[in-house]
């Protein structure tokens, strides 16, 4: 008892000294840009008992802060019907940005994701000393949580809203707690493994891959381990602990179907909608009849329809990694790379050291539990690698970190057990390697490790949302006052923020002038100081598809605050024109009050600087069938069939929509669904 004591407090002040070094590296650090759309929904889930917003995620990280965000500190929304995710992700972060203290609300939900990642991660090492045992228990949990609570990655997350970190600690805690259940059969386990199970599916649709994964290893270990009466009574452990997940999942959801009180479709884009966008047959006709049967709540199904849509078939997001711009699909080693290069190689070394030592020693009481956590991150990476999630980098990646900090934890307790002073030295060898490696780096969203050269490097090689996603702003918005402003100068603005946040922090950019004022942006040659994401300077091959600021790399940055460039001169940029262009017309058509004819016009001029983004010849297609334009319709939508990739999906559904714009009324045609919305 005395022994579990100090243990439990060894625990809690690892994760009070994470918790800590996360504050301090991270305090400087702006919204990510999902934050004000997950802020936004909680609030109204959990004030209104309204799911509309915000579906394609579920609520359990959304309602946890929405509880935490009092209308003292922020207003209740007033909702309105949104068209499309184009318009909604504008109003909710006009509610954060405008209609409340951006700042403030921050504060409060930094202290909500603290005091909830804190728990998810003490809970995870928890869960490591119950299914290792109370022979190696012990300092596997504490081994498991020094390896997360060194990575920068981790600590990155720890105080942001967003779904990954939730999700990957509620996963690996699952599956731990349900491998418990099913080895030693306690009522406690089995309940405790139901609860997290449900809590990892209220925590993002990837929890559908760990329920699968246990109802699976709750199978396979009943029937190879138990026999007759034993056997049934173990399935039906099994069962339990699914129907148990089942039921936390509806309680997140109130119990309710619907995702408003008043029952009416009230998301986006509608359900039904949704579902159709779905390429595959078996999708389509699977997530129906989970809506027929009303097996999970309508906000569920429509974020899953929009997840399946987006992470199996294909997202349209260009990606630039070790030197080639991958339009939708990067190789299938892009999350195995980005893993090597974003986790610090100390702990790398560590957990190859767990893996290599498990086959070395057979006899150690560890091994099944450490062979299941594996298994289970092989197959958490294995879907990743199969794919199209590759826009978020390693922030998607994190649910395989706890099997890798298992592993590492591993090394520690075989060379403990083995007595070896060779095996003791390497481990502290790779320990204080990682430390110092990640200590070095006070901003961690930004950390790579050596093989790319650092955080000042790797933007040569990769570019995702694990290297920026909008963490630089406010240093953005500190620089434009202390040496823009005074001088009069209005910068060309390529950052991850919003319109809504610069308005908010007083930022004037050229792009916000050419919106307000659009017959003044006639050329796309730009003068002045051109702030950027270090995301969107490389010479990409797929110019087309992307903002292409190549042009940048003739000259050398004048100043740097991490991956936010700033350069001067003058630049001829026709791929950001046009995007900006095309951008004004989704503006336009999906606006509380629609001009199509306006929104028509700007992605025509968006198309003549870049004719071959045939995502965008779908949208004109789709403005042209509404404004009762057949043969226009039909050229948009065959220049977009000319430039769609060879073999792609949307060769079919292209091939279709000719057809029938052709010889149907184009008042009962559908728009054909823009990838680019997505």
């Amino acid at each position: 008892m005395r022994r579990n004591k100090i243990v439990f407090g060894v625990l809690l002040v690892l994760t009070l000294c994470g918790i800590l070094r996360s504050a301090i590296a991270t305090r400087l650090d702006s919204f990510d840009l999902d934050e004000a759309y997950h802020i936004t929904a909680g609030v109204t889930y959990v004030r209104l008992g309204d799911y509309r917003l915000n579906p394609e995620h579920p609520p359990l990280m959304k309602l946890w802060v929405g509880a935490f965000l009092t209308p003292a500190i922020m207003k209740t929304p007033k909702l309105r019907p949104m068209a499309e995710k184009w318009d909604e992700r504008h109003f909710t972060e006009t509610v954060v940005f405008t209609e409340n203290d951006p700042d403030v609300v921050q504060r409060r939900a930094r202290i909500a994701m603290f005091v909830l990642n804190g728990i998810l991660v003490l809970s995870f090492a928890l869960a490591v000393w119950r299914a290792f045992g109370s022979e190696i228990g012990p300092l596997m949990s504490v081994g498991v949580l020094a390896f997360l609570v060194i990575d920068p990655t981790i600590a990155a997350h720890l105080p942001v809203v967003l779904t990954d970190l939730p999700v990957a600690l509620l996963g690996a805690t699952s599956v731990l707690l349900a491998w418990s259940a099913f080895r030693w059969g306690r009522t406690s386990d089995v309940i405790l493994g139901g609860l997290a199970l449900g809590l990892t599916l209220g925590a993002k649709h990837t929890g559908l891959i760990v329920a699968v994964a246990v109802a699976v290893l709750g199978v396979v270990m009943a029937l190879r381990t138990a026999r007759g009466s034993s056997r049934l009574r173990r399935l039906g452990q099994v069962f339990a602990v699914l129907v148990l997940a089942w039921i936390t999942l509806w309680g997140l959801y109130r119990f309710r179907f619907n995702e408003s009180p008043v029952g009416l479709d009230l998301f986006n884009r509608p359900l039904a909608t949704k579902i159709a966008d779905l390429h595959s047959p078996l999708l389509r006709s699977t997530v129906s009849l989970m809506v027929r049967t009303h097996f999970v709540p309508r906000s569920y199904l429509w974020g899953l329809a929009d997840i399946l849509h987006v992470g199996v078939e294909g997202r349209m997001t260009p990606i630039f990694f070790l030197g080639k711009t991958y339009l939708q699909r990067p190789p299938f080693y892009f999350f195995p790379t980005v893993i090597l290069l974003k986790v610090p190689l100390g702990l790398m070394a560590l957990s190859l050291a767990g893996i290599v030592l498990l086959f070395a020693n057979r006899a150690w009481p560890g091994k099944e539990p450490l062979l299941v956590i594996l298994l289970f991150g092989a197959l958490l990476l294995a879907m990743l690698m199969k794919g199209t999630s590759s826009y978020a980098g390693m922030r998607h990646a994190l649910i395989v970190l706890p099997s890798l900090a298992v592993a590492g934890a591993a090394a520690l307790s075989i060379a403990w057990e083995r007595r070896s002073r060779a095996l003791f030295a390497g481990i502290a060898i790779a320990t204080l390697l990682a430390l110092a490696s990640a200590m070095s780096v006070l901003r961690p969203w930004e950390y790579y490790n050596e093989l790319v050269g650092g955080k000042d490097n790797a933007w040569q090689y990769l570019t995702d949302e694990s290297m920026d996603s909008g963490q630089r702003t406010k240093e953005l918005a500190a620089y434009y006052h202390q040496y823009l402003e005074p001088k009069g100068e209005t910068p060309y603005i390529a950052y991850s923020e919003s319109y809504p946040e610069d308005d908010r922090r007083r930022v004037s950019s050229m792009q916000a002038l050419w919106k307000a004022h659009p017959e003044t942006d006639t050329s796309d040659v730009v003068t002045g100081t051109i702030i950027v994401s270090a995301c969107y300077v490389q010479a990409h091959p797929l110019a087309d598809f992307t903002l292409d600021y190549s042009p940048l790399l003739a000259t050398k940055p004048v100043q740097r605050f991490g991956n936010l460039m700033i350069f001067r001169g003058t630049f001829a940029l026709p791929g950001p024109r046009a995007y900006r262009l095309a951008n004004r017309a989704l503006d336009a058509e999906y606006s509380e009050t629609p001009d199509l004819a306006k929104a028509e016009l700007l992605l025509s001029r968006s198309l003549e600087e870049r004719p071959k983004v045939y995502y965008r010849w779908i949208e004109l297609g789709n403005i042209l069938i509404e404004r009762g334009k057949r043969e226009e319709a039909v050229r948009a939508y065959q220049n977009a069939r000319l430039y769609a990739p060879e073999g792609d999906e949307i060769i079919a559904p292209l091939n279709r929509q000719i057809q029938r714009v052709s010889q149907e009324d184009l008042r009962s045609l559908p728009p054909l669904r823009n990838p680019e919305l997505e």
